[in-house]
């Protein structure tokens, strides 16, 4: 589960984050409520892949880029914790 901690003026400062080690279903808002997830800590998943026989060439955690933080202000939160993550992998 994520908390979020703010300073003084409301701004996201550091995400608490509190149970990462237990891995499976979630249930969440993410611009729609009820949202499923399943939630794997990021050994889990690297590690699936290479017991799959699965060689990793690339991962990355986007982030919002200044023009994108020009038109959507808020993105600046991803900052705390990225929403995606992006493997690229070969067999």
């Amino acid at each position: 589960m994520l908390e979020v901690a703010r300073d003084e003026q409301g701004n996201k400062i550091h995400l608490n984050l509190s149970d990462y080690g237990i891995e499976g279903e979630r249930e969440s808002v993410w611009f729609v409520d009820n949202v499923k997830k399943y939630h794997r800590t990021f050994s889990t998943i690297i590690n699936t892949l290479i017991n799959a026989g699965f060689s990793i060439e690339r991962m990355i955690e986007p982030l919002p880029t200044d023009e994108i933080l020009e038109q959507y202000p808020d993105y600046k939160d991803l900052f705390h914790k990225p929403d995606f993550l992006l493997l690229r992998v070969k067999k």
